[in-house]
C-alpha cells in the first residue's frame, strides 16, 4: 500500500501536477487562456464606460445638399406660378437652361456657364428676374441686376433694356397641361408665343411653336 500523494488544492483530480510531464501532448504555453480578457477599445460610443463628452458635430445638411443654380434645392420652389412681388429663375423646360441678361438681351445659358467661379459671360449678367404687374394686369419681368424689363423693340427683337413696364413689356403666363407655362406677349390685337431662336440661345416672339418655361422661385 502506497501512501497518498500530496496534491495541490488548486489542481483538479484529472489535471497533472505542474512539474509532471504533459500526458495530453499539448503545450501549456500555447493553450488558450481561461481568464476573460478586457476589451482594449470600444467600437460603439454608447457601450464605452467613458463616453466622449464632446461628440463630433453632425454634418450640416446644406453643405451636403446638391446645388441648383447656386442654391440649395431646399430653398427653391420648383414649377412655381409667376406672381408679382417674387423673383424667379426662368428655365427653358426642353434644355434646362435659364434666361440670363447678356449684353442687354435675354439669353439662354447653362448653369455651369453662369455659376462657376471661372464664368466669363459678357456684360451685366444676371439670371434673376423680378415679376411685376402693370396696368391692364399684364405681367412684367425685370432683371434684378440691370433694372431692365424684357420686351420687344421696334424690330420685334426681344431685349431687356426698357426702364419701365409699358405695353411692349407685357406678358401673360398660360399653364400648360404637360407642365410649365407658355409665355404670351401682346402684339397689336394678338398674343404671340415666346420661343427660342434658331441660334438656340435667343428668344423670339412667334405666332406658334412657343417654348415651355418653368419658373423657379428664389
Amino acid at each position: 500500500m502506497h501512501p497518498p500523494s500530496e496534491q495541490s488544492p488548486f489542481q483538479t483530480p484529472n489535471q497533472p501536477p505542474n512539474d509532471s510531464p504533459n500526458p495530453w501532448g499539448w503545450d501549456r504555453a500555447s493553450a488558450p487562456s481561461t481568464t476573460p480578457s478586457s476589451p482594449s477599445h470600444f467600437t460603439d460610443a454608447e457601450s464605452s464606460p467613458h463616453p466622449s463628452s464632446s461628440p463630433s458635430p453632425a454634418p450640416d445638411p446644406e453643405e451636403e445638399e446638391p446645388l441648383f443654380w447656386g442654391y440649395p434645392s431646399s430653398v427653391l420652389t420648383r414649377d412655381a406660378a409667376p406672381w408679382p412681388g417674387s423673383a424667379f429663375l426662368i428655365l427653358h423646360v426642353a434644355s434646362g437652361r435659364a434666361l440670363a441678361l447678356v449684353h442687354g438681351r435675354p439669353w439662354l445659358v447653362a448653369a455651369a456657364e453662369a455659376t462657376s467661379a471661372s464664368a466669363t459671360l459678357p456684360g451685366d449678367t444676371s439670371w434673376h428676374w423680378g415679376c411685376v404687374e402693370g396696368s391692364g394686369g399684364w405681367l412684367g419681368f425685370r432683371n434684378l441686376a440691370s433694372g431692365g424689363y424684357i420686351g420687344h423693340n421696334i424690330k420685334m427683337e426681344m431685349v431687356a433694356t426698357a426702364g419701365s413696364h409699358a405695353g411692349w413689356e407685357g406678358f401673360c403666363a398660360r399653364r400648360h397641361p404637360d407642365g410649365g407655362y407658355l409665355l404670351l406677349h401682346p402684339h397689336w390685337w394678338s398674343l404671340l408665343q415666346i420661343g427660342v431662336g434658331e441660334d438656340g440661345c435667343s428668344i423670339v416672339a412667334t405666332e406658334r411653336g412657343g417654348a415651355l418655361w418653368e419658373f423657379v422661385k428664389v
